[in-house]
C-alpha cells in the first residue's frame, strides 16, 4: 500500500515512490496518482513531500488504516479508480495490494493498456506475522483470493518484478515478466570512505518496518549472542509497524538495553543518512517477502558492508563475499558470525565497501529511469514518442 496525507497543503507519501513518480516526469506529459490519502492524522511512513509539479495530479480515493476501512468503502473506491483511469492513455499498477486488483480488473474491462509493477508478496507477508485461530484462517482466504486474481492480471499484462526473487516465483504466470530495482539514491548522495569499525562498540545498522517477515527476532537473539561472548555491539533499528513494542520487550527481556535501540521510523533525508554513516555495518535479517530492498542500496551507496539473508531479490543484488555477506535467514548464530567476521577481517570488510559503493551506482534514479522507460518503450511501442501520455 501507498501512503499518502497533507501536510501545510502538500502532499508527502514514502520517498521511493515520491522519487518514482518524479523519475517519470521528463518522459511523460502527466501523471495522475489515484491512491489513498489521510486528511485526519498524518501518516508516519509518509514524510517525504511530493513534487508541487504541472505534470502532477492526485485523484484522492478514501484513506485505508484498516483491512476493514478498505471493505467499508468498497465500491467508492472502485468508482473513482472507474473514473480516474477512463481518460489516461497507460496504467502503472502496484501490487501486490488489493486497490491494484480493482484498477487492473477495471483495465481488463475496458481494454486499457496497463503494467505492473510487482514489488513484493503477501505470502511471505502472511506466513511471517505468524497469525493464529480466526485471524489465520482469514489471512489465509484473502490471500487465496488476492493471489488468483492477481494471477489472472499478470495473464494479461507486462509485468516489472521487483528483482530476481519475485521474478523466480512469479514468472510463469505472466503475459511478459522483466526485473526491475526500485532506489531512492541519486548520484549525488553517494558517500565514499574506505573503512568502518575503527571504534567500538561496533554499531550494526538496520532499517526495517517492524512485522514479522523481517526477521528482527533473529537479530534480537544475535545481539544476545555477541553480548555473552563479550563482543562490544550495538544495534540500531530504524522503523515502526505493528510489531515494535514486542521487539523493545524481548530486548529488554533478554538485557539488552543500551545493546539493541529502537529509534523509530526515520524519513529519508539528512537525518537518515546521519544514521547510515554513523554506522560501521548493515544488516537486513529478513525472512521472506523482499523484491530489491532499497535500503540495502541506500547502505552500499553509504560505505557500508553489507549482511542480508538469502531471500527474495537479495541473491540478486548482493555477490557473497564481493558486495556484502549472503547468510541463511532465520539464524541468529550465522547473523553473529557474519557481524564479528566483518568486524575481525579489514582486509574483507574493505572489500565490501568498495564493491558495495561501486555496485550502488547501477541503482541511481538517473539509471533506473532510463531502464524503466527503456523496457516501456519496447513493450508499448510509440506510446512514448508519437501520443501524450498520462
Amino acid at each position: 500500500m501507498v501512503y499518502c496525507d497533507i501536510r501545510d497543503g502538500v502532499y508527502t507519501t514514502m520517498a521511493a515512490f515520491a522519487r518514482y513518480v518524479e523519475a517519470l516526469l521528463p518522459y511523460v506529459d502527466g501523471v495522475r496518482l489515484m491512491l489513498p490519502v489521510s486528511r485526519q492524522r498524518p501518516l508516519e511512513r509518509a514524510g517525504y513531500p511530493l513534487a508541487q509539479h504541472p505534470k502532477i495530479e492526485v485523484l484522492e480515493l478514501p484513506p485505508i488504516y484498516h483491512l476493514k476501512d478498505f471493505f467499508r468503502d468498497y465500491f467508492k473506491h472502485k468508482a473513482l479508480l472507474r473514473k480516474g483511469i477512463a481518460d489516461c492513455d497507460l496504467i502503472n499498477i502496484r501490487s501486490p495490494n488489493f486497490l491494484s486488483l480493482i484498477a487492473g480488473e477495471e483495465c481488463l474491462r475496458t481494454n486499457k493498456p496497463f503494467f505492473m509493477n510487482l514489488v513484493g508478496d503477501y505470502n511471505d507477508v502472511i506466513r511471517g506475522e505468524n497469525y493464529t485461530g480466526l485471524k489465520n484462517i482469514m489471512g489465509n482466504i484473502l490471500l487465496a483470493n488476492h493471489e488468483a486474481r492477481l494471477k489472472r492480471l499478470m495473464a494479461n499484462c507486462y509485468v516489472l518484478a521487483l528483482g530476481g526473487g519475485l521474478y523466480e516465483r512469479y514468472h510463469k504466470y505472466a503475459k511478459t515478466m522483466d526485473t526491475i530495482t526500485t532506489t531512492t539514491i541519486n548520484i549525488e548522495d553517494l558517500f565514499k570512505r574506505e573503512d568502518t569499525c575503527l571504534d567500538e562498540p561496533a554499531r550494526v545498522l538496520t532499517v526495517a518496518v517492524m512485522q514479522g517477515y523481517k526477521g528482527i527476532p533473529h537479530l534480537i537473539d544475535a545481539a544476545a549472542l555477541l553480548k555473552e561472548k563479550g563482543r562490544k555491539v550495538a544495534f540500531d533499528l530504524l522503523g515502526t509497524g505493528s510489531r515494535l513494542d514486542d521487539y523493545k520487550a524481548s530486548a529488554r527481556e533478554k538485557g539488552l538495553d543500551g545493546v539493541v535501540n529502537f529509534h523509530g521510523f526515520i524519513q529519508y533525508g539528512p537525518q537518515l543518512f546521519e544514521f547510515y554513516r554513523r554506522a560501521d555495518m548493515f544488516l537486513l535479517p529478513s525472512i521472506g517477502a523482499e523484491g530489491t530492498p532499497r535500503v540495502v542500496i541506500e547502505a552500499m551507496s553509504q560505505s557500508l558492508p553489507v549482511i542480508a539473508t538469502k531471500v527474495g531479490g537479495n541473491p540478486w543484488t548482493i555477490e557473497d563475499g564481493v558486495t556484502g555477506l549472503l547468510i541463511e535467514p532465520g539464524d541468529p548464530r550465522a547473523i553473529a558470525d557474519a557481524v564479528e567476521r566483518i568486524i575481525d577481517d579489514a582486509e574483507l570488510r574493505r572489500l565490501l565497501i568498495n564493491m558495495g559503493y561501486e555496485r550502488a551506482h547501477d541503482f541511481t534514479l538517473e539509471n533506473h529511469s532510463r531502464d524503466l522507460f527503456n523496457k516501456l518503450s519496447r513493450e508499448f511501442p510509440g506510446m512514448f514518442k508519437d501520443a501524450p501520455v498520462t
